[in-house]
């Protein structure tokens, strides 16, 4: 419902002296804002909650707990909250522009709920093809990079460390973070990598390497890099559709927060107009 007219204004019926506009616009507004601090309250709430878990999943990408809170609890009350707002839009003139961004706020958090939920059959695939390691491959090629410059110390590094790096600089740069941007496809990046990077990771491999320790440590950081590209061509078509549920995800939650302070200045606007 509306809610019920303060009771100065019932005085005020009753006394023979009618509400102004001005009173009954401010009683609008109160009775509305009450009853939508409430419900963003609840908001609040749960959101904290989405964002407490999804900092969990950091650690442990699968976390069950994750997704049965968007099945069981967030996709229901954000379903809720949009069907409530959309039946309960207010008839006093300055409200109706701050209402229609509340209504849009709550379809953007419930588009991040079914953009979330789209991505646990991917997370599965993730886990089940071992993505997890290929990206912990990645933090061990680095650190024999680190390794090989500290055992080099204030000596001359070996040339093929600069061709090494020039090949894993330039395609993460032109192919790999593209792909994550949503710039270039997954059949792309492969082709690059099996026509360009291996063949050059390859190369160096076969390269002659100096028996002392710092050098071997060089040869197993191109080895290790090597692995990772290999390991990485096959996995492409999983990784760009995990980033393009990522953005579908960021871009959802972008917009409530856009939704939410327009929402907020309406309010605002709202209530100088009284």
């Amino acid at each position: 419902g509306r809610g019920a007219l303060p009771l100065a204004l019932l005085a005020a019926v009753a006394a023979g002296c009618g509400p102004s506009d001005s009173d009954l616009r401010r009683a609008a507004y109160d009775a509305y804002a009450q009853r939508v601090e409430v419900l963003l309250d609840q908001d609040a709430e749960r959101w904290a909650r989405l964002a407490a878990l999804l900092e969990e999943r950091r650690d442990d990408p699968a976390l069950p707990r994750y997704w049965a809170y968007l099945r069981e609890t967030a996709r229901p009350f954000y379903e809720g909250l949009l069907g409530e707002l959309r039946a309960a839009a207010p008839d006093d003139e300055p409200l109706v522009a701050a209402h229609d961004e509340l209504v849009r706020f709550a379809e953007s958090r419930l588009e991040f709920v079914f953009a979330e939920l789209a991505t646990e059959q991917l997370n599965r695939e993730a886990t089940e093809g071992d993505l997890l390691a290929v990206f912990s491959a990645q933090e061990e090629a680095e650190g024999l990079r680190i390794d090989y410059l500290r055992a080099v110390g204030t000596g001359v590094p070996d040339a093929k460390l600069g061709e090494l790096y020039e090949t894993v600089s330039t395609f993460r740069t032109r192919w790999f973070e593209p792909m994550r941007e949503g710039v270039k496809d997954a059949p792309e990046v492969q082709l690059q990598l099996r026509n360009h990077v291996i063949p050059k990771l390859e190369d160096l491999r076969r390269r002659k390497y100096a028996q002392d320790p710092p050098t071997q440590i060089l040869r197993a950081c191109v080895v290790a890099w090597l692995d990772w590209h290999r390991n990485l061509e096959p996995a492409c078509p999983l990784l760009q559709r995990m980033y393009e549920a990522s953005r579908r995800s960021e871009a959802a939650a972008a917009a409530a927060e856009r939704s939410y302070r327009a929402f907020q200045e309406r309010m605002k606007a709202a209530r100088l107009a009284r």
